[in-house]
């Protein structure tokens, strides 16, 4: 939700001042967070469908209910003005891919809180040191020039 918050307040800025409502579309596998939502941000309007939730569930996710379930969510996030989700979700992944085509470049329409985009199958996002770096914090590390990095 602190992305979320960000995002209204940066479109608030730029609509000079305007208040704009609050509303969050929430796609999830646990239906508790929906309830969290709802609780914890009572000045935003949350849509979501615990019915989903439930079909998400180990015992019920490889269902006719489920897949219809993860068609939905993922065409509704498609359709969001913002995606704040983990890019490591294949749901989520694949609705900022739809939202491409709705909207042309959503580069800047999204925050993962995991990944960096990416598809199954792609290569690794392997970056090398062109400078040497010394740590200057617990947790930080020492690179030398060449050293390779792996990019998550």
């Amino acid at each position: 939700m602190k992305w979320a918050e960000h995002w209204f307040r940066i479109q608030e800025y730029r609509n000079n001042g305007t208040a704009i409502k609050r509303r969050v579309f929430i796609a999830t596998d646990d239906p508790n967070a929906v309830k969290e939502a709802k609780e914890g941000y009572p000045n935003y309007e949350v849509f979501a469908d615990t019915g989903i939730a439930q079909t998400a569930q180990v015992n019920s996710r490889y269902t006719d209910a489920s897949l219809y379930g993860v068609i939905t969510d993922i065409q509704m996030l498609s359709k969001c003005d913002y995606l704040v989700c983990t890019f490591s979700s294949q749901v989520c992944r694949v609705g900022f891919e739809l939202m491409q085509v709705l909207k042309g470049d959503a580069g800047d329409l999204f925050h993962s809180l995991d990944d960096i985009y990416y598809y199954g199958g792609q290569l690794a996002h392997d970056e090398f040191a062109v400078e040497a770096y010394k740590a200057e914090k617990p947790d930080e590390i020492d690179l030398e020039v060449g050293d390779s990095v792996g990019i998550a």
